[in-house]
């Protein structure tokens, strides 16, 4: 190598040295800002767990759409749905309570407007040929139609206060499930009746009604 070359290679290798003596004197005398703005562009990530976190998008919210059962009270349809299923759901949902027969099975499919649970039980029962009761306590029983022929039967009577016994015995008969003839005794204005054990309750409800006070008199007289 000539003498001028190696005096241009050793003058090239202190300007090197003098420039990166400046700049390491540079960012230790900078500010935190400083600093970050002159090594911006000399960061690198070789390694993935190094890299600053990724913005994300905020949620945008579930736009999936969303279904809502009836509230309770009003009117629930069914597409063959299972009838036992149906019942249970419409007395859950109007707080009835219900017992139902083993052999109450089947499918049913319903499109049916403003009715109450109860109103809804009792279409769907007739529907499908199904008797419905109410016991005691407000407890809903039902059941097939030959379960009736095989349930006991109980003797009633009920003293009336202001209609007369004799006036109401055609109006109760036809409220009879056993289809026993009832009685009447004029002397003290009672009336006897024989019904099955499920219906005992509806039937003394039906006397009270039939017996307040005021100008009651039975259809035949209207």
């Amino acid at each position: 190598m000539k003498i001028r070359d190696f005096g241009i290679f050793f003058i090239g290798v202190a300007v090197g040295c003098w420039a990166m003596k400046s700049i390491v004197d540079l960012r230790r005398a900078a500010s935190p800002i400083e600093r970050f703005i002159i090594s911006a562009n000399t960061v690198s990530y070789d390694d993935a767990d190094d890299k600053p976190p990724e913005m994300s998008s905020p949620p945008t919210g579930d736009k999936s759409p969303k279904t809502s059962s009836p509230p309770a009270g009003e009117t629930e349809n069914f597409i063959r749905g299972d009838i036992r299923d149906a019942f249970n759901k419409l007395a859950t949902s109007a707080g009835i309570k219900l017992i139902m027969s083993d052999r109450v099975q089947g499918f049913i499919t319903t499109n049916l407007d403003h009715l109450t649970p109860r109103e809804e039980i009792e279409v769907i029962a007739n529907a499908q040929g199904l008797m419905v009761d109410e016991g005691k306590n407000g407890v809903i029983y039902i059941k097939a139609p030959e379960e009736k022929a095989q349930e006991p039967r109980e003797h009633g009577y009920v003293t009336l206060k202001n209609a007369r016994a004799a006036d109401i015995k055609n109006l109760l008969r036809s409220q009879l499930w056993s289809g026993v003839e009832p009685q009447v005794d004029a002397r003290t204005n009672t009336i006897f009746f024989i019904e099955d054990r499920s219906h005992v309750d509806a039937i003394r409800k039906f006397l009270e009604l039939v017996d307040r006070p005021g100008d009651w008199r039975p259809p035949n007289q209207l």
